[in-house]
């Protein structure tokens, strides 16, 4: 399972894996190659990365996001896709892009972006369709949770109260070293 330096995908964000593969060598050479000087991550699309830099600014247009939204259809097919789940339906149906982005909002459209986006590019491998699921799967997963916990526990003030009383060792994240 050597990716030779001079193959035309080296660098680049796309490996081939033998399919018959132990878990332990995937594993090895993910170490190996993160760990490399040269490794450089899958760049996102360029739409969601605007996408993102837009969701930052704190004067943002929704209608500026849905027009950056209809330059690419996959992500723009994704945001109406969510809309059309029971849990987004509304009595009105959606009939537009920018129908979609407004009842999502700025957060939620941010979101669905980042999470496509990562399945397009970075959970891709052939032959692994199944592992690659679950790490999609359990990744979004942790990202909602932490989002979550984030409401309610301010981690840096948590963390700071926590390590100034008694040491990293013995920092948690309570309801009390939040200060609640």
């Amino acid at each position: 399972m050597r990716v030779q330096r001079w193959s035309p995908n080296y660098g680049r964000g796309v490996v081939e894996i033998a399919a018959d593969s132990t878990a332990d060598q995937v594993r090895e050479w993910l170490r190996y190659r993160f760990a490399s000087p040269d490794y450089r991550p899958p760049v996102l699309p360029a739409v969601a990365i605007q996408v993102l830099a837009l969701s930052r600014k704190p004067d943002a247009d929704l209608r500026d996001v849905a027009k950056l939204l209809e330059q690419d259809p996959v992500l723009a097919g994704r945001v109406l896709r969510l809309m059309q789940t029971p849990f987004y339906a509304a009595r009105t149906p959606i009939r537009t892009l920018a129908e979609a982005v407004l009842r999502l909002g700025m957060t939620q459209v941010r979101n669905v972006v980042l999470e496509v986006s990562l399945n397009l590019r970075v959970f891709k491998a052939e032959g692994w369709a199944e592992p690659m699921a679950d790490l999609a799967r359990h990744s979004s997963e942790v990202a909602h949770i932490a989002r979550a916990i984030t409401r309610y526990v301010s981690a840096r003030s948590a963390w700071s109260r926590a390590t100034t009383r008694s040491g990293p060792r013995s920092a948690r994240c309570t309801r009390r070293s939040a200060g609640w």
